[in-house]
């Protein structure tokens, strides 16, 4: 789970946290995120930790951003925005 809000997100799962923070200016949003691991075992990103930048449009509901991970490899964040 990740919250967005107000500038910041943060969040985790089972074995990673995620926390960073956003901007939106004309529909389009910036987000950069640290991602990192605080149990040991298998990462998404190939790494324990990293920071990655995100940039996409935005609607009213919706955001679909893209950016790099570690490496360059390609990194897509879909996200349905629940008020």
């Amino acid at each position: 789970m990740v919250v967005v809000r107000d500038g910041s997100i943060g969040g985790g799962d089972t074995g990673t946290f995620y926390r960073g923070s956003y901007t939106i200016e004309n529909r389009q949003a910036t987000a950069t995120i640290t991602v990192g691991r605080y149990l040991p075992g298998w990462s998404v990103l190939g790494v324990e930790a990293a920071t990655i930048t995100l940039k996409g449009p935005v609607t009213w509901n919706s955001a679909a951003l893209e950016g790099q991970g570690p490496g360059g490899i390609p990194f897509k964040c879909f996200l349905t925005l629940i008020p």
